[in-house]
């Protein structure tokens, strides 16, 4: 991994994992919502320009899926985040994709409430509109407005977990 000046890290773009991320979410994306998640993205780029393009795009992009944490329960754990989404959270690539996307937001029972009925309503209709609150790791307040969460199936139709688009974010006091 090597760091740019503005400390945002430099990823492996020709990761075969990286480049399946990306692929799926945006595969997933138009076939949730309807249109490309980037109309304006050149065609013909190879799968190792595409994962560069959506990591430098100026919307908010995040996935995560469910997997055992160590200690043998489940949760949903980031595993992709643009440079836009890792700038908002101040927080670096191998940090963000082993964090539960759970700590995004506070303990609160309110908060994780309203979380996991959006992380519902995504599920059973392949999307929902997002706005809401969540916190960078220093534990500065994201307002996060007009998003759009989705879920992520593979090419066999099997849950692959949920990605979030966020043109509109800022953070607030």
């Amino acid at each position: 991994m090597r760091f740019k000046e503005d400390g945002v890290a430099q990823l492996d773009f020709t990761d075969a994992k990286l480049t399946r991320q990306v692929q799926l979410i945006l595969r997933c994306f138009e076939r949730s919502v309807g249109k490309k998640m980037f109309p304006d993205m050149p065609a013909g780029l190879s799968l190792e320009q595409q994962a560069r393009f959506v990591f430098l795009a100026d919307p908010f992009i995040a996935s995560h899926d469910r997997v055992q944490l160590d200690d043998g329960t489940p949760d949903n754990v980031y595993n992709f985040a643009n440079r836009s989404a890792l700038q908002f959270f101040e927080v670096d690539w191998e940090t963000f994709t082993k964090r539960p996307s759970s700590t995004s937001t506070t303990a609160d029972n309110d908060f994780q409430r309203e979380r996991n009925a959006l992380l519902s309503e995504a599920h059973a209709k392949g999307h929902a509109v997002y706005s809401g609150i969540r916190y960078s790791t220093t534990g500065k307040k994201i307002q996060m407005t007009d998003g759009i969460l989705f879920t992520l199936f593979d090419d066999r139709g099997v849950y692959a977990g949920q990605a979030v688009l966020v043109e509109n974010l800022e953070y607030i006091e």
